[in-house]
């Protein structure tokens, strides 16, 4: 009998021992996993405040990229704002000193293909003379018109002119100034020029002398 509670109460006890075993590690595994939830979750804060950082990081680097792109067309526009567009005013380069408006336009009818082809030739002849000195060619030529009672290209021909060039702006304004407009510089009826720089005209010297401009010397007819 005693034998029995003996061993009644060693199963009791083993019972209890294994009791509080189990209890014990539910609990430690418990723990163990509310360890590693939080752990986790806090390696998934980190991840989204790296991740944040990152996408903040590129999106001030893209800012400062469009920023600077901007700066960069804002200062080619305010260039190109700054450049002054060509006019007529800055176009023309040459003074009018010594020149006239008169009434003395030619009566006879100048056509305009008369008008163009005469541009080419007077670019030809004085292209690279002053603003006077272009005048006085057109001149020349016009009162070989009057004198002559000839188309231009007549006058072209007989008076030995040089082969037409493509005029530029100011040759054609100066050019229709004087045969429309009665633009001189003087009033005396020149015929005849030469450029003593490339040769020297026994004939030319022979009519009466008006006067130089540029590389010009011009003459009326000696009657």
């Amino acid at each position: 009998m005693k034998l029995f509670k003996t061993i009644f109460i060693i199963i009791t006890v083993a019972a209890t021992l294994a009791g509080a075993a189990f209890v014990g590690a539910r609990r430690t595994r418990t723990n163990i996993n509310s360890v590693a939830a939080t752990d986790s979750k806090s390696a998934t804060v980190r991840t989204i405040r790296e991740e944040n950082d990152f996408y903040e990081s590129v999106s001030e680097t893209e800012t400062e990229s469009v920023s600077e792109t901007a700066g960069t067309i804002t200062a080619e526009s305010e260039a190109y704002e700054s450049i002054e567009p060509e006019t007529s005013e800055s176009i023309a380069t040459t003074e009018k000193p010594s020149v006239t408006y008169s009434a003395k336009q030619y009566d006879g009818s100048i056509s305009e293909d008369e008008y163009e082809f005469i541009c080419t030739i007077v670019m030809a002849e004085a292209g690279a003379e002053p603003y006077e000195g272009i005048i006085a060619v057109t001149q020349c030529y016009l009162n070989a018109m009057k004198k002559e009672n000839a188309d231009a290209y007549t006058i072209h021909n007989k008076y030995g002119y040089a082969k037409g060039k493509t005029p530029d702006r100011n040759v054609r304004t100066i050019v229709y100034d004087v045969l429309y407009n009665g633009l001189s510089v003087t009033d005396e009826p020149i015929l005849f020029f030469y450029a003593p720089s490339l040769t020297y005209s026994a004939w030319h010297e022979s009519q009466i002398f008006v006067m130089e401009i540029g590389g010009h010397r011009f003459f009326k007819e000696r009657v």
